[in-house]
């Protein structure tokens, strides 16, 4: 399914590039938002969700205004009360309500834990582009996404067993290891 994204002769690289500065953008913001929200342990992250929209909200125009300047005015596709509508549920369901989850994962599993679970946007945008082109996943995204998955729980349980208080080298008591 083709997509016209308004852009026309814009080269994949600039494109790869800002999905890269979108990811690293995505990244910043959560470890922010972690530093945060362990920083200030008795914030409400309901409130904290809706600053979060409220901030995207009060940014809409300036965005709004730089788009129309580069590109002219975007076509509406919809009448304006569907539009509208349809940008409130998109925007409760698809950013303001991961955000106060997000808040609260963050307030209770570790950084290191998280960063991990992030991959999980990777599984899921397969499983979306699968949905949208009608088909199943190809054998290398199989793979890929069975490995992902594996790498990931590997990974939780390492940082589990690191996590787990047990006994102490010998190399770490200062004491000589045992002759074998």
């Amino acid at each position: 399914m083709a997509v016209d994204d308004g852009i026309s002769g814009a080269s994949p690289a600039v494109g790869l590039v800002l999905a890269v500065l979108a990811l690293l953008s995505w990244v910043v913001y959560g470890i922010w938002n972690a530093e945060y929200l362990s920083a200030h342990p008795r914030t409400d992250l309901v409130v904290w969700a809706s600053l979060t929209g409220l901030g995207t909200l009060i940014t809409l125009p300036l965005l709004l205004a730089v788009e129309v300047a580069l590109s002219g005015p975007p076509p509406l596709t919809l009448p304006p009360v569907p539009l509208v509508a349809w940008g409130l549920i998109l925007g409760l369901g698809a950013a303001w309500l991961p955000t106060w989850l997000w808040g609260i994962a963050s307030a209770r599993i570790a950084a290191s834990t998280l960063g991990m679970l992030l991959v999980g946007e990777a599984l899921f945008a397969l499983l979306y582009a699968c949905i949208v082109e009608g088909r199943l996943p190809r054998a290398a995204e199989a793979i890929a996404a069975v490995l992902t998955v594996g790498g990931v729980l590997w990974g939780l349980r390492a940082a589990r067993a690191a996590r787990r208080p047990g006994p102490v080298p010998p190399s770490e008591t200062g004491q000589a290891a045992p002759a074998r």
